[in-house]
Formats: C-alpha cells, sequence, structure tokens
C-alpha cells in the first residue's frame, strides 16, 4: 500500500489547528498558538508531511474577525516558515467579505486556501437543495479563483442528502473541478457511502484531485481501497502521532500491526469523537487541550460548551490509544472549570 504524504502538491496530512484562547476568554493567545504551530513543523512532523489549516472550521473561522482571522494566518506562515504548506480557511456570508479574507491570506503568504460553501439564510443553508442546485457554491467559489488565484482545497460541508451525508453531491463535484482549474484537493465530509462515489469520480477525472479524509472513523477502510491520499480533519489535533503510527505500519506492509494500532484504543476514539456531529468540533478541541496544545476547551458562542464526561471519555480513550495527554492535575483544575459552566445552569 503506498501512502506517501507530502512529496505531492496537497497530498499532506493537513492539521487545522484548534485555537488557543488566553485564560478566562476569548481572546486569541498569540504565544500558546506559535508554540502549538512550532509543535507541528518540528523534524518529525516535516518528514511525514504535515501541512497547516489555519482558521479552519475547528480553529473558528465562522466567529473571527477579519483582523484575527489575518493575524492568525500571518503567525502561521511566519512560524511555519516555509517548512510546511500552510493553508488558509475562507468562509464567510457573502462573495465580497469572502474574497476580503482571501486575499488576506494570499498577501500573507500562504501555499493555498481551503474554501467552506456560502452560509446565511436557509435558502443556502438547511434549505439548500446541493444536488439541484450546486451554482449556489460554484458560482461564489468562481469568484473567489478569479480574485486571488491560488491552490484550493474544497472544504464541501453541506446539508445532508441521503447518499452523501453531510457533504457536496457528485454532480456539484465534478462541475466545481471542471470549472475551476485551481482545485486541487477535495475534502472527504461525507457519508462512507458518499466518500466512495465521491472518490471514484475524482479517481477518473484527468487532473490529480487529492482525496484529503475527513471522517478518521473511516481511515483504515479508506486506506486500504486507496481512495486516501491525505487527511484534513479535527482529529489530527488529538491523535497525530498515533495516526502517523498507523500509517506507517500499513506503508511498511505490516497489515496486522497496523490493525492492532487500529483496534487497540484508535478507532473506539475516533469513533466516539465524531458519533455527533453537533458536537465534533468541540470534542477536537477537548483533544487539542487534553494533548497540551491549548490552555483550555471552550469556543466562542455559540460553539456548544465542553461537557465534563466528555471531556473524561476521550482523556480515557486517548490513554487507551497511546495519544499523549496532560497529566492529571491540570487536566482536573480545567475540568473543575467545566463543572462549574454547567452548574450554573447549562442543560446536559
Amino acid at each position: 500500500m503506498k501512502l506517501i504524504f507530502g512529496e505531492r502538491p496537497f497530498h499532506n496530512l493537513f492539521v487545522p489547528t484548534v485555537l488557543p484562547y488566553a485564560a478566562g476568554g476569548f481572546d486569541v493567545d498569540e504565544a500558546a498558538l506559535r508554540r502549538y504551530l512550532a509543535y507541528l513543523t518540528n523534524d518529525k512532523f516535516v518528514a511525514e508531511g504535515v501541512g497547516i489549516v489555519i482558521n479552519s472550521e475547528a480553529g473558528e473561522l465562522v466567529y473571527l474577525t477579519r483582523e484575527e482571522a489575518r493575524r492568525n494566518v500571518e503567525i502561521a506562515v511566519e512560524v511555519c516558515g516555509g517548512r510546511v504548506p500552510v493553508v488558509a480557511g475562507v468562509a464567510g456570508l457573502r462573495p465580497e467579505s469572502m474574497i476580503e479574507i482571501a486575499a488576506d491570506a494570499k498577501d500573507a503568504g500562504v501555499d493555498g486556501l481551503m474554501l467552506l460553501p456560502p452560509m446565511g439564510a436557509v435558502d443556502v443553508s438547511v434549505g439548500w437543495n446541493t444536488v439541484r442546485y450546486p451554482e449556489v457554491w460554484i458560482d461564489v467559489a468562481v469568484a473567489i479563483d478569479h480574485a486571488v488565484d491560488m491552490p484550493l482545497i474544497m472544504h464541501p460541508v453541506t446539508n445532508m442528502t441521503p447518499e452523501f451525508g453531510p457533504g457536496f453531491p457528485v454532480n456539484g463535484v465534478m462541475k466545481m473541478v471542471e470549472t475551476i482549474e485551481n482545485v486541487a484537493a477535495w475534502k472527504m465530509t461525507y457519508s462512507w457511502q458518499g466518500w466512495h462515489v465521491v472518490a471514484r469520480a475524482l479517481r477518473q477525472y484527468e487532473r490529480d484531485i487529492a482525496l484529503l479524509g475527513s471522517g478518521a472513523r473511516y481511515f483504515h477502510e479508506a486506506i486500504a481501497l486507496g481512495i486516501f491520499d491525505g487527511a484534513l480533519t479535527g482529529s489530527l489535533n488529538y491523535s497525530l502521532e498515533r495516526s502517523i503510527d498507523h500509517f506507517r505500519a500499513i506503508q511498511s506492509g505490516d497489515p496486522d500491526s497496523a490493525l492492532k494500532i487500529w483496534d487497540s484504543g484508535l478507532r473506539q476514539l475516533q469513533e466516539f469523537i465524531f458519533s455527533e456531529p453537533s458536537r465534533f468540533h468541540g470534542r477536537c478541541k477537548i483533544g487539542g487541550w487534553i494533548a497540551g496544545h491549548v490552555p483550555h476547551p471552550f469556543m466562542r458562542p455559540p460553539m456548544p460548551k465542553p461537557m465534563p464526561e466528555e471531556a473524561e471519555t476521550i482523556r480515557s480513550l486517548m490513554i487507551a490509544s497511546g495519544c499523549p495527554v496532560i497529566d492529571e492535575d491540570p487536566f482536573r483544575t480545567v475540568l473543575a472549570e467545566i463543572s462549574r459552566v454547567w452548574s450554573r445552569g447549562a442543560i446536559a
């Protein structure tokens, strides 16, 4: 099984970094962000083909000001220093605001952009018929592409459909890649069935479009089927080291060791994290905190609050899977604050 990350453009293990906030509030902790990015660009991870996505969904892009988003990109480009590819997320309510965010990122020196579908009224959110009207996103993507002309990773999360789950249907996928030559990679934000359908269509396309795994609970099977060129998933905020162990066992032709790693906690961890879509990004940040990458797991409202039982479960599963975790005392200190938040009236 050929698994070589980083040797082809955008065939990387992209970490969409969770965003550290200073204790007691939601001001970006720039020092902590720099430490996390420096950790992700150590020699080992550079050799493994790691890449960075700054201002992703996991990094709370939609709740950042334009100035905050631009500053985060500037820090990422500075710290990474060309050692790994840096991609910036682009999301917003209107094409004009998305173009501004994209242009800021290009000016800061990123290697590419990650585009999310437009957000807003029911017509372009939960009520959007993505099969019949793919142009709702394609038109916006074309406008951004014309304005900035950079390699693009498409983040196709949309409202649910029976065949594709939370992902842009295959007819829109193919129309997008035929319309925009800068599309370099496609994030597989799909049900397992949808992943198969979209992957087969992109594999038959004339250009190389990297298939970037998103739902980490499907990684073992996707690799076995040859529909995995890299990853772009919030799960790498808490399981990067162990995931690399899993990938390398497959690469070395040792399926027994790979399956042992997968079934000795890593699969169970990913299944729990991905089991509730409405809590997925929050759980990624909980995992990033337990791994020691951010000071606490709270996200900007209206993102859901972390729950004490989630944190306990994630830490136990991380330990069982062999992922690094913070010591018990700092874990309990922050857990006490999580418990106080819920005791003040939040409903479990």
